[in-house]
């Protein structure tokens, strides 16, 4: 049973943005012609909040309409200002035009998948009109209340740990991520148990192994698709919306995007698959569904249903690394609180 009912599929928006009516028109050079074209590019996301992913699809976008890689790197790096780290825009940029010229992408599924659906705001309106809620809503539907864990302990209990699995974290979105065993993320001459506390990300799926290789051929990168679980081994998918405090779809329904998460958890999630929700200490909440034996084709198809509802596909991803439960949000002054936990619901 998929958590959603219905979907409306649609070609996709950038990440971070409702559609292109905000948009940036901006005139490039054509290649291999004298000749000029308009493109409408979305301004870049904050970094955090998908904004290496903006580059790849701005790049491609440009490729598409045969901008140089030169002119597309001019325009990326002057649109993200100090926002990009070292190389980041060269790879991406490369990647793009590698896979516009030659049909490979950077990931042979990602080439086997259609585009994701598109943001459908009347879905949006309806869900909220038809399942108006609030996170105390969330919070008083937790049949094991809103336990003050370590985030340590939140992770074992819901993997069921036993002490050799390797758990990959991160002290910001952009620190380097770390992968160890639970064993030597618990023991104290190695790590600081009361300063992980204060850290802000997880990969919600157990790796399988220590370090991998990157898609740019990196080696002994600790948080890759090489070294994450398998597609059709993963235990936890996360369905974040996201959605601004700043969108027009908020002032119209007169609600903040918080609203609109709780609405969605109440209303559309299978309460069978839903097994914690994490304050992102933001504007979101971040519920996980327990997907343990379902395919890759199934987890695609509940992605597809609920991504109109402006729930991040990337949450698809293995290595994907979201808020840690009971962590802290630094930028935010604001603790990741888990406000749902029933790690011990058996599935449908």
């Amino acid at each position: 049973m998929n958590p959603i009912k219905e979907s409306t599929p649609e070609t996709a928006n950038l990440p971070g943005r409702e559609s292109n009516e905000e948009n940036k028109t901006l005139t490039c050079v054509k290649y291999l012609s004298s000749d000029t074209i308009d493109l409408e590019i979305d301004e870049p996301p904050l970094r955090g909040e998908g904004l290496n992913t903006w580059f790849y699809l701005t790049a491609l976008q440009m490729a598409r309409s045969m901008v140089t890689p030169d002119k597309a790197f001019c325009v990326l790096d002057e649109l993200a200002g100090r926002s990009a780290k070292s190389g980041e825009i060269e790879r991406q940029v490369s990647q793009a035009y590698k896979w516009c010229n030659s049909g490979e992408s950077q990931s042979a599924n990602a080439i086997s998948r259609p585009m994701w659906p598109a943001r459908d705001d009347d879905q949006i309106r309806e869900l909220f009109r038809s399942f108006p809620a609030t996170i105390k809503d969330v919070q008083a539907s937790s049949p094991c209340g809103q336990p003050d864990d370590h985030p340590l302990e939140i992770l074992k209990t819901l993997h069921g740990l036993k002490g050799d699995e390797f758990l990959c974290l991160a002290a910001s979105p952009t620190a380097n991520a770390l992968t160890k065993t639970f064993n030597e993320w618990s023991d104290p001459r190695l790590v600081n148990r009361h300063k992980l506390a204060s850290w802000e990300m997880c990969v919600p799926n157990l790796m399988q192994g220590r370090t991998g290789t990157t898609k740019d051929g990196l080696p002994n990168r600790p948080r890759t698709r090489d070294n994450a679980c398998a597609l059709d081994q993963r235990r936890f998918i996360v369905t974040e919306i996201d959605i601004r405090a700043d969108d027009p779809l908020c002032d119209s329904l007169g609600v903040t995007p918080l609203d609109i998460c709780a609405s969605f958890i109440m209303g559309c999630i299978n309460p069978k698959l839903l097994k914690m929700v994490v304050m992102s200490g933001g504007k979101s909440l971040h519920p996980w569904l327990d997907v343990t034996g379902k395919t890759d084709s199934e987890i695609d198809e509940i992605f597809r249903s609920l991504t109109p509802l402006g729930v991040d596909w990337r949450g698809t991803l293995p290595e994907q690394q979201f808020r840690l439960p009971n962590g802290f949000r630094a930028n935010k002054n604001a603790k990741q609180s888990v406000i749902y936990f029933n790690p011990d619901k058996a599935q449908s």
